[in-house]
């Protein structure tokens, strides 16, 4: 019998052509929110620079640098998932690259919850609500009612991801290849040709990039330096207008 490495085997030599024809077109369809995306992952890969890892000490801020590491990459899979038709497996990351912050800042400003979720042998699931518990504890401290409305809002944010938790018909769909102009959720055909959902897609991954770069900001405040923190703070606004923009002009048609 014949062994041939996976590389040669029909499977992935069919991949490769799908992909390599969807990159293509993904390149083409990509607007503003390609630049912020890209802009928000090099400015994400500074904070592990050794002069950034030096002034991470404290013990909450180390371990939320360990969920940043883990996002990251994460953000990684998303990108190249979109751009090769992958859009099932892009969602699977979805929810938890929405939640990083949550935990990065809680983890920043709470020892005890960073010290449980890098505890090997910890027998409880530390559930996001407790870490936007603190956070919003935090901001209602700062202004009365603020971490309330905050919390509403990302409860709000992460409903919509629900489906995507978990194995479902929400998410089945979106690996069914359905032909050019049906409805329904569905990104790529077998001819390789995108649906405009795929454009959605890639406004919400720099979405998520962009919330995940504001996190960062305010949680390492103290060891990244004043060009990281304006870069990352004209990133952030440029960006909220840039994919705003963008999802306008999908939304209408234009």
């Amino acid at each position: 019998m014949t062994v041939h490495s996976w590389e040669q085997s029909d499977w992935w030599k069919s991949k490769e052509t799908v992909a390599s024809a969807c990159r293509t077109m993904f390149d083409f369809e990509l607007g503003s929110e390609g630049q912020t995306f890209g802009d928000c992952m090099a400015l994400l890969l500074g904070c592990f620079d050794e002069d950034v890892l030096r002034k991470v000490t404290a013990p909450g801020q180390k371990v939320a640098l360990a969920v940043l590491g883990s996002s990251y990459q994460a953000l990684i899979s998303v990108w190249q998932d979109l751009s090769e038709g992958r859009l099932a497996s892009t969602t699977d990351h979805w929810r938890s690259v929405a939640e990083a912050p949550d935990y990065i800042l809680a983890m920043s400003l709470n020892e005890d919850l960073a010290r449980a979720w890098a505890d090997p042998n910890r027998q409880e699931t530390l559930k996001p609500e407790r870490a936007r518990r603190i956070v919003r504890q935090e901001l209602n401290t700062r202004e009365a009612g603020k971490g309330d409305e905050w919390e509403q809002k990302r409860q709000q944010d992460l409903k919509a991801l629900q489906p995507y938790s978990h194995v479902s018909s929400d998410t089945a769909g979106l690996a069914i290849l359905k032909p050019l102009g049906a409805k329904g959720g569905h990104f790529v055909t077998p001819e390789g040709r995108y649906a405009p959902d795929i454009k959605e897609a890639t406004i919400y991954s720099a979405q998520l990039a962009r919330q995940l770069v504001g996190a960062v900001a305010v949680a390492f405040s103290a060891a990244l330096s004043d060009k990281w923190k304006q870069q990352a703070a004209d990133i952030y606004h440029r960006g909220r207008s840039d994919l705003d923009t963008e999802y306008r002009h999908l939304k209408s048609g234009a």
